[in-house]
């Protein structure tokens, strides 16, 4: 799991804390970490993440994994949200979504 192998991974270097005398004599205060990436050292800012080994098979075989929200391509592209026709119902309308 070196820092150059695994290039999603974020390196941390670790500087040396300054020396500060406190109430126990010199204390030495907390360093720095500093966080770099390596893509943001070769300019891919926003990048997109790599995906994992299930979702990559399911996009091979055409099957696709559904996003939670938005439109839904495969059910007509319905927008999530939008109620097209309430039904009443003996306790008052009914708020699931109904097509007639």
């Amino acid at each position: 799991m070196d820092g150059e192998e695994e290039e999603g991974r974020k390196k941390k270097e670790r500087t040396d804390g300054e020396e500060e005398e406190g109430k126990n004599g010199l204390e030495k205060k907390a360093g720095r970490e500093e966080q770099t990436g390596r893509r943001r050292e070769e300019g891919k800012e926003g990048g997109r993440r790599r995906e994992g080994r299930r979702r990559r098979e399911e996009r091979r075989r055409g099957e696709g994994r559904r996003k939670k929200k938005g439109r839904k391509e495969e059910e007509g592209g319905k927008k999530k949200g939008r109620r097209e026709e309430e039904e009443e119902g003996k306790n008052g309308k009914l708020g699931h979504i109904t097509r007639m």
